[in-house]
């Protein structure tokens, strides 16, 4: 199956990366952005400024005199359709006052109609107190993902006051990386009214890394749509892909996760620094691994399972595993953070033949590092089988829930040959037994394994993985590479 290995500094450059291949190997891009070069000068289709607070931070009106986009400083304006979220009385760029937004988000867009440099936006206020203190310049080619510019917060205003705001050539805003290496935070304005989430400041919310493909399915019937944002907090060194998995797509609908028929979110947790990855894909599913730092792997599963059916019984045997079922921090110790082939309890769910979708539980939310849940509906095996036990090897049913030291899977060693078994993970539920197998994903008794390592099977390449940092000899899958 068609795999891709490299490394990405930020969650955009994952992104990217994954489009690269699944569009490369007949997947379809209905949404995102490859173009990771935030520097000036940009040309761009879409510029807004989104507007964040007033001056007056108890005020709920926004209101401008005038506003203009220049390509060139000291030039002329830049015509174009221009737009708002809803303004009570007048229209850029000229005099306009928005109703009581209430604290929402409010921005003021400009259509060029075509990729148009911007270097330059004049303002001109008209009361001080419904003036922007704090704001972005932001661009777009799509209309859809918007990266920041520009940037100013706690400014302050005279009534009818004019401020020119300038990124000539070269300008790099202090949010990214460098002049190629992008950083988009993930929050989006359709979504959330006001910066929630837990960023290093209150601006890196305010721009959106999110790609939407449409991979074939079995056939235009039985297809899935796969939808990723990406999310950064330097604050805890923590990046994210926020997951989400659906078998319709309803273009209307911009929620992450709240597609026809769909589920989210997961959320594969890595490193804010470089990381290795591995991308797997084929017509039906995604699976995406990294490594943080030297030691730390997290992995991800999207799409369909390989059905104890075929297609036309069962067409919708869909699963989504990865790291988490939140943004946690990637340091945070907690039994319930693992992989997607024994992930945690929320962080995968399965689609069964009714269309309902169903939490797997392999582990508890616990501090202690190694916790099996006792008495689940659903989970993986050969990891779980739906019931633990404490007791010495052999007398377990599947491993000390404890404990790994008595995991049947810890207990196996190397044949004089040194070869090792491969299990396939199996989703199972309590109820109907076996619903699927994670497509090239195997469980292997890894006491004796390297990360990274790679060993053929009848000239088929498998490439083994741990479990995050977790080493015990229970805690490995291989994926099959070629």
């Amino acid at each position: 199956m068609p795999f891709s290995t490299g490394t990405a500094n930020t969650p955009g450059e994952l992104l990217s990366a994954i489009n690269t291949l699944v569009t490369a190997n007949g997947w379809t891009k209905i949404s995102g952005e490859t173009d990771q070069v935030p520097v000036s000068p940009k040309s761009a289709r879409y510029w807004r400024l989104l507007w964040i607070e007033n001056e007056d931070v108890n005020n709920d009106f926004r209101e401008l005199n005038s506003i203009e986009f220049r390509s060139t400083l000291g030039g002329a304006a830049i015509s174009g359709t221009w737009s708002t979220p809803g303004v009570a009385s007048g229209a850029p760029p000229g005099y306009f006052r928005s109703a009581d937004i209430n604290d929402d988000v409010f921005w003021i867009k400009l259509d060029c109609g075509s990729p148009t440099i911007v270097r330059e936006c004049v303002v001109q206020c008209q009361t001080d107190n419904e003036s922007p203190r704090d704001f972005f310049i932001q661009w777009s080619n799509d209309d859809l993902t918007w990266t920041t510019m520009f940037g100013v917060n706690n400014l302050s205003w005279v009534d009818n006051e004019t401020k020119t705001f300038q990124f000539d050539d070269g300008y790099l805003f202090s949010d990214h990386i460098s002049s190629t290496q992008c950083v988009r935070a993930g929050y989006d304005v359709r979504e959330v009214p006001v910066p929630i989430l837990p960023y290093t400041d209150s601006f890196s919310q305010s721009c959106n890394d999110r790609f939407i493909w449409q991979a074939p399915g079995y056939d235009a019937n039985r297809r899935i749509y796969i939808e990723a944002r990406g999310h950064f907090n330097a604050a805890t060194s923590t990046s994210f892909l926020e997951i989400g998995i659906s078998p319709e797509y309803d273009s209307a609908n911009p929620y992450l996760g709240q597609q026809i028929g769909g589920y989210g979110k997961v959320f594969h947790l890595f490193d804010v620094n470089p990381v290795t990855y591995w991308i797997y894909m084929n017509d039906t599913r995604l699976i995406v691994v990294t490594k943080s730092g030297t030691s730390d792997y997290t992995s991800s599963y999207i799409g369909f399972l390989a059905a104890f059916a075929t297609p036309d019984d069962y067409p919708q045997p869909l699963f989504l595993s990865s790291t988490s079922n939140d943004l946690n921090f990637l340091s945070e110790n907690n039994n319930r953070f693992s992989s997607m082939a024994d992930p945690g309890d929320g962080c995968a769910a399965v689609r069964l033949w009714d269309n309902s979708w169903n939490i797997l539980e392999n582990r508890g939310d616990s501090s202690l590092a190694n916790l099996y849940q006792r008495n689940i509906t659903f989970w993986t095996w050969p990891f779980h089988v739906g019931s633990t036990f404490i007791g010495s090897w052999p007398n377990i049913v599947v491993g000390d829930y404890q404990t790994f030291d008595t995991h049947w899977l810890n207990q196996q060693d190397p044949t004089n040959q040194n070869d090792v078994p491969l299990y396939p993970v199996l989703v199972q539920n309590k109820t109907y037994g076996n619903i699927g197998a994670l497509q090239g994903v195997f469980a292997v008794p890894g006491s004796t394994l390297a990360p990274e390592q790679v060993f053929a099977i009848s000239g088929q390449n498998y490439r083994v993985f741990p479990n995050r940092t977790r080493r015990e000899g229970c805690n490995w899958f291989v994926v099959r590479e070629n």
